[in-house]
């Protein structure tokens, strides 16, 4: 699931939507039998590569793994922007499987693209920009000693 920001009445809300619909990714320690499988109610089929494997590999199994890092629910990231460069420094995009495409400040909202199913994927995603990382930024009262300190 991907949580969104948008604009209601005036107000920032948060709202869930499926990140890839059609898709359920089922995580397991060791390769599922095909009988296993078959039991699935509403199993419409099994993704599966040339040969019969569906376990994912490359870049499908690097998406799958950053769905997971995340719990399956994909939040909003908080960016810096720095003239003409973003920097994440919050949130599932900060180890992003895909390439930031679009940002629209005004939405915060960001378009990442990704590889997915053999199939290139883009996804609009919440983002908040921020003028200094969390990390680096002061408080106002260590400013103000730093101030009097240099005086």
């Amino acid at each position: 699931m991907r949580i969104l920001t948008e604009k209601r009445q005036g107000q920032w809300v948060e709202r869930t939507v499926t990140l890839l619909p059609g898709y359920v990714f089922v995580y397991a320690r060791r390769e599922l039998p095909i009988r296993q499988k078959a039991k699935a109610r509403h199993l419409y089929k099994v993704l599966e590569y040339a040969g019969g494997l569906s376990r994912l590999e490359g870049e499908d199994e690097a998406y799958a793994l950053w769905v997971h890092r995340h719990q399956g629910q994909i939040r909003p990231s908080r960016l810096l922007a720095v003239g003409d460069q973003v920097t994440v420094v919050e949130g599932p995009l900060k180890d992003c499987a895909g390439q930031i495409i679009r940002l629209d400040r005004h939405k915060r909202r960001v378009w990442v693209e990704f590889t997915f199913d053999g199939q290139k994927r883009s996804v609009s995603l919440s983002a908040e920009w921020v003028d200094q990382p969390a990390e680096t930024k002061k408080e106002p009262e260590e400013t103000r000693q730093e101030n009097q300190a240099e005086n």
